[in-house]
């Protein structure tokens, strides 16, 4: 009993003092270890993730500089085709500036007016005998016959002037060709552009029809305006001196006989009344000069045309400024972050020194 006893005291005694401090010191050091493997792990991991995301930004950066440089090459291209567009609109300017000549253009009407002129003199000169409607008498008959003259002269009057001005036109339409060739050809680098509506409109400002409808408006009706003042006047001009006074009360019984009674002589009249236009007919271009005022066509188309222009080119310089500013701050970003790199890379030597 006692030996049971003792070994029951035996094997329920505590451990020795000397074996627990190694046992414990066995536990400690490897708790420390793997705090030390945690540490270690979770630094290299830790060092991975910013080399990572150090690498990562480095490529987004480059990336950025790559299209930040590319950005300011296209803005930089777009703005010199803009450009290259304003230059062109300035030149159509400065042609319509230059080439519409006033004075030129009053040489033209003259010289064809002149010859329409002289063809319708021929044609008058072969006009048959007009019906004089049962009138009688040297006098009646002139009266009938001058008036048929006269209404044939001024239609073919107003035929003359409404083909020399269609030739004026013309030749107004040659003077804008340069112009117009250069404005057609900015308008065919592209649609969407915030001019387009401008544009297009200048297009048809330029062409030959409204011109042509231009030129009518400025002169106003070829029936009842500025044609029919000339008109009446060169009439007036051509045909003073072939006016006669009445025959018969003053000149007596006898010349009354001899003359009066019988018919005007037909090719005698139209020969004379021929006569007397072509003898004006200078005088006639004189006045048809003075009354149609190209001067004034000159400038008002002119201003008409510039004002348009002017719209597209304030336009185009707005957005080649625009574009310029844009170039300027692709430049700057990419300069900005082309240069950040290196000003890290020497803060890190610095740091590495210290």
């Amino acid at each position: 009993g006692a030996g049971g006893a003792g070994g029951s005291s035996a094997s329920s005694a505590p451990p020795s003092p000397s074996s627990l401090p190694r046992a414990r010191g066995c536990g400690g050091s490897g708790i420390a270890e793997l705090a030390a493997a945690v540490r270690s792990f979770a630094q290299g991991a830790e060092r991975r993730r910013l080399e990572a995301a150090a690498e990562h930004l480095s490529n987004g950066r480059e990336a950025f500089v790559q299209w930040c440089t590319k950005g300011a090459k296209v803005v930089s291209a777009a703005s010199s085709q803009f450009q290259q567009d304003a230059e062109d609109v300035r030149l159509a300017r400065d042609l319509i500036t230059r080439n519409i000549d006033a004075a030129y253009l009053a040489h033209v009407f003259s010289s064809v007016l002149v010859g329409k002129f002289a063809m319708l003199c021929s044609r008058l000169e072969k006009l048959p005998a007009p019906d004089l409607g049962g009138r009688w008498g040297r006098h009646a008959t002139r009266q009938v016959m001058e008036r048929s003259m006269r209404e044939e002269l001024e239609q073919g009057l107003r035929v003359a002037m409404q083909e020399s001005l269609e030739e004026v036109t013309t030749e107004m339409a040659r003077q804008e060709q340069p112009s117009v060739d250069r404005i057609q050809r900015v308008a065919r680098k592209g649609t969407s552009m915030p001019w387009e509506a401008e544009m297009k409109r200048l297009e048809v400002e330029l062409d030959k029809g409204q011109l042509q409808h231009f030129a009518m408006h400025f002169f106003g009706s070829l029936s009842v305006g500025v044609l029919s003042g000339i008109g009446a006047l060169a009439l007036e001009t051509l045909l003073g001196e072939l006016a006669l006074g009445p025959v018969g009360i003053i000149a007596g019984v006898a010349t009354f006989v001899a003359i009066g009674v019988q018919n005007a002589d037909w090719p005698s009249v139209r020969g004379e009344f021929v006569r007397q236009a072509r003898a004006q007919h200078l005088e006639l271009v004189r006045q048809a000069k003075e009354k149609l005022d190209f001067p004034g066509l000159c400038e008002r188309r002119r201003r008409r045309i510039l004002e348009q222009m002017d719209i597209i080119l304030s336009r185009l310089l707005s957005e080649v400024a625009a574009l310029a500013e844009a170039a300027s701050e692709f430049a700057r970003c990419a300069l900005a972050l082309q240069m950040r790199p290196k000003a890290q890379s020497s803060s890190r030597a610095s740091s590495a020194t210290c």
